[in-house]
């Protein structure tokens, strides 16, 4: 940075500050750029005449910045193809991370109503169960009921036949209660 600029700047700053007393004197800074403009301007560096260095043999030969030029399009071009294919496999890679999602939400999906369907299946093979229990106690409870109609029938027939035998210790056999005792007896099962 040459000097001047230096002086500029420094002044630039002096002037923005906020704070004048953690700052050198503004006199100071103004007499820098003073001397910096009385100085003679230094004159920038041309660039080096190519076409003279290649002339001495000292510059590159003027086919080199065309192979350069070349090279460099190359690379371009390679980085593009490069870039074409790597653009592709991730086109497919997303196709297929799509398709990979759709059978995921398709098999949640399926998932679903099957559970679904265990859901009912195992509902109704309560409701069946609870059914059949209430059966099998209803079942229970008229089986009962019959076993005890048949034991007091039984009693009955029996108490029937004792009384008969005592009222009638002789023949028996041709009175119909007698009779209809035995039969009632018999079907029992009872001898």
């Amino acid at each position: 940075m040459t000097t001047l600029r230096q002086a500029a700047i420094a002044v630039i700053e002096r002037w923005d500050a906020p704070m004048w007393r953690d700052l050198p004197a503004t006199g100071k800074h103004i007499a820098a750029l003073r001397k910096a403009l009385k100085a003679p301007e230094q004159e920038s560096v041309a660039a080096p005449d190519i076409k003279a260095m290649q002339a001495n043999g000292k510059g590159p030969a003027p086919c080199a910045r065309f192979c350069e030029a070349n090279a460099f399009q190359n690379a371009i071009r390679q980085a593009e193809q490069g870039s074409q294919v790597l653009q592709a496999k991730c086109d497919a890679f997303f196709a297929n991370t799509l398709l990979a999602l759709k059978e995921i939400d398709d098999l949640t999906k399926e998932r679903d109503e099957y559970r679904t369907a265990a859901d009912s299946m195992a509902t109704a093979h309560k409701t069946e169960r609870d059914a059949l229990l209430l059966a099998n106690l209803d079942l229970k409870d008229w089986f009962d009921a019959i076993k005890s109609d048949y034991d007091t029938m039984t009693a009955a027939a029996k108490l029937a036949l004792e009384a008969l035998a005592v009222a009638y210790p002789a023949d028996r056999s041709k009175l119909p209660a007698h009779n209809a005792a035995i039969a009632a007896l018999k079907s029992a099962g009872v001898q």
